[in-house]
């Protein structure tokens, strides 16, 4: 699997710090790494959470966001991306559903 990271995107540009990772070919997202105030992940805190959101199959989206670091999609549709908290899920997990993200977007 080849990663493209683009961070010159018009759509994010009031979020610099934001980064898209698209395939090359079809230019369709399947990976957005951000800060995000926990409450917009429906935490009680305001603490800024490093996270990813990843596109995934959306019969495994309620068993995910029941676990520990998992969260519904913040700023994408709910019903096919989840949000991972990057510094609660392990990196393994974290990259095999980013490898999955890859694939369900490279139609």
């Amino acid at each position: 699997m080849i990663l493209i990271k683009f961070n010159q995107n018009s759509y994010l540009k009031k979020h610099p710090d934001y980064v898209i990772f698209r395939h090359q070919r079809n230019r369709k997202w399947f990976a957005l790494v951000m800060e995000v105030a926990g409450d917009k992940l429906g935490r009680p805190s305001h603490e800024l959470k490093l996270i990813v959101n990843v596109k995934i199959d959306p019969t495994e989206i309620e068993i995910l966001t029941q676990g520990v670091g998992f969260y519904p999609a913040y700023h994408m549709n709910k019903q096919h991306w989840v949000s991972i908290d990057l510094a609660v899920v392990e990196s393994t997990t974290v990259l095999d559903l980013i490898a999955q993200s890859f694939s369900l977007t490279n139609v």
